[in-house]
């Protein structure tokens, strides 16, 4: 007998509601079972888009914003039958440990994610890096960092990676909401894309870097 579940995407950005978009509409040749997208929290405006659209997607609710108000939601969601698997979208839900939450309730089994300890491969991309060459994990074939202060050595960096790769990706390794990567094709890019980017984040670098390199990682393009 097929088996229906109901998969949460926790969080407020569009990811959450394509998530459930796609869980509720895709069809599988291999999976019978039936499956319902739900949207924790998500914005305002999501339900009636939905309502519109005609979109066969459910909504969960939380209390405000917090790791909190998202841990107490999605247990009572758990054990009302309006949720059977969860996946946290934002990294800010890992950083702040709604895994770690939900496993202290027993439900780790029901969440996909880091624990607050694990997620530092989510905020902190050197560190990720690192690991991965560690681990014999396959990432970009050429990659660096580099003081993000000095665009001397930046455009080295870009002017070799681009030559041999076709193209450069400038990365503020840290926490970014999925805005921090920045790709470059040709030669003329460089210094408008480096710019961009350090107008960005100059102020984060500046809370996290009182004195010292500003850490940019510089990937050569896949």
């Amino acid at each position: 007998m097929d088996k229906s579940y109901k998969i949460g995407f926790a969080g407020t950005d569009g990811r959450t509601l394509l998530s459930a978009i796609v869980v509720s509409t895709a069809t599988s040749e291999i999976w019978k079972d039936s499956f319902k997208g739900v949207v924790v929290r998500g914005t305002s405006s999501m339900p009636k888009m939905a309502e519109i659209m005609n979109w066969p997607i459910e909504f969960l609710p939380t209390k405000d914003n917090s790791v909190e108000a998202y841990a107490e939601a999605i247990v009572k969601g758990f054990k009302e039958g309006k949720l059977d698997y969860v996946v946290p979208m934002p990294e800010a839900l890992l950083f702040n440990g709604l895994v770690d939450l939900l496993e202290k309730e027993g439900f780790g089994n029901r969440v996909v994610g880091l624990t607050k300890e694990g997620s530092f491969i989510e905020g902190d991309k050197v560190k990720c890096k690192y690991l991965c060459k560690e681990a014999n994990v396959p990432v970009a074939d050429e990659w660096c960092v580099v003081d993000a202060r000095s665009y001397k050595d930046v455009l080295k960096v870009c002017l070799e990676y681009i030559h041999k790769y076709g193209g450069v990706v400038l990365k503020y390794p840290y926490s970014a909401g999925g805005k921090g990567a920045r790709i470059v094709l040709n030669t003329w890019e460089i210094r408008e894309v480096y710019d961009t980017l350090i107008s960005d984040y100059k102020k984060n670098y500046k809370q996290m870097f009182k004195t010292g390199p500003w850490p940019l990682l510089i990937e050569s393009r896949m």
